[in-house]
């Protein structure tokens, strides 16, 4: 991605700069507010020509009770 897009990548309605992309723009926009919605962020890291890489990064909760897990 150019430095221009990954300004721009977590804007609503954003797609990427080529013809041949398809989709809403929309999936890293609601993905950042999942993200968020945690406690977390999405971290990006992109190379022109050779591919990105995201990355969500969530809390772990400190008192989790997990249900699915039998009881002793």
């Amino acid at each position: 991605m150019s430095d221009e897009d990954l300004r721009h990548v977590f804007e609503p309605y954003r797609t990427g700069q080529k013809h041949n992309e398809r989709g809403t723009g929309l999936g890293l926009y609601i993905s950042k507010g999942i993200a968020e919605a945690h406690g977390g962020h999405i971290e990006v890291d992109s190379e022109p020509g050779k591919g990105s890489h995201f990355a969500l990064v969530v809390p772990l909760a400190a008192n989790r009770q997990d249900t699915n897990r039998p009881r002793p």
